[in-house]
């Protein structure tokens, strides 16, 4: 049985996270696995290598000597092609790998014959709930999106009324009300933006009114009388929309933007590419200091 557990360091510009803590180091020790990291791994998630080794944790000098070393090698970004390089039939790599955007990565795996667990197609079943890192990931984008946001923002996110006169809340557009969609609005609205919500399921219409935030509702009359289309797809994801819903969609927010102070896109499809929903037009119709 494999043994070792390795985690290099993200290779991704901008990527802070790293796939082993030295608290997960502890807990695969317990279950009989070693664990190894590649030098400087963890430094920019605020893990030194020497909090690794006090967790047990064997430190590889680099990336080669990682790879060489692991028989299961942890990433959180799909591997770039250099790192497919390293695989072998002898090993397992688990990430994030997005197989149905990226089929020239998925036939080199292949051509290595390595076993690569994808950890974006665990099916969002309560059974795999604790290996459901997609929507831990997205619940922390859409918090952080809201930050961001506010950070860039020249204004507050609250009505004020001063002495001096008032100032209105934000108004924040949240497109797509899945796990990050519902954070960026749980945010929103806790610091006072007045807050829209679209999506194309109308069953989490309820959601988002219960998070104190205002459904964005189409003029679009489908079989059942409409309102909005039901785009429901299996495991509580966003199915695509037909050609006709989209121009709707597309109609109702370039309606929208001029009014919109911030915009949070977080509309997903699995397996394949996010959808294109706040265009040009719609941000050049926007406020100057407005925020997408």
């Amino acid at each position: 049985m494999s043994n070792k557990v390795g985690a290099p360091r993200e290779i991704n510009t901008g990527e802070s996270r790293v796939a082993l803590t030295p608290d997960s180091a502890v807990q695969l020790a317990k279950l009989g696995y070693s664990s190894i990291i590649e030098t400087g791994a963890g430094v920019a998630a605020g893990f030194s290598d020497d909090a690794y080794r006090a967790a047990g944790v064997e430190v590889a000098p680099s990336a080669e000597a990682l790879w060489a070393s692991a028989d299961v090698v942890v990433k959180v970004r799909p591997p770039e092609p250099s790192e497919v390089a390293y695989l072998s039939a002898d090993k397992t790599l688990i990430s994030f790998f997005y197989p149905g955007q990226n089929t020239e990565l998925l036939e080199l795996a292949k051509a290595k014959g390595a076993n690569v667990i994808a950890m974006d197609m665990v099916p969002r079943i309560s059974r795999a709930q604790k290996m459901d890192a997609l929507s831990s990931m997205a619940n922390i984008a859409g918090y952080r999106a809201v930050i961001e946001a506010g950070n860039n923002f020249g204004r507050f996110f609250t009505g004020q009324v001063t002495a001096a006169g008032k100032v209105p809340p934000a108004k924040v557009l949240v497109i797509g009300a899945g796990v990050a969609g519902l954070a960026a609005i749980g945010v929103a609205t806790s610091l006072g933006a007045q807050t829209y919500a679209f999506d194309v399921r109308p069953e989490v219409a309820e959601q988002i009114e219960s998070m104190g935030a205002e459904f964005v509702y189409l003029d679009f009359a489908n079989g059942e009388g409409g309102g909005q289309q039901d785009g429901a797809a299996t495991g509580g994801y966003a199915a695509p929309s037909s050609p006709e819903f989209r121009e709707k969609q597309l109609a109702k927010f370039r309606e929208l933007a001029p009014q919109i102070d911030i915009v949070i896109t977080t509309a997903l499809i699995p397996g394949r590419d996010a959808p294109k929903l706040w265009l040009a037009d719609m941000v050049a119709a926007m406020k100057p200091g407005s925020v997408v």
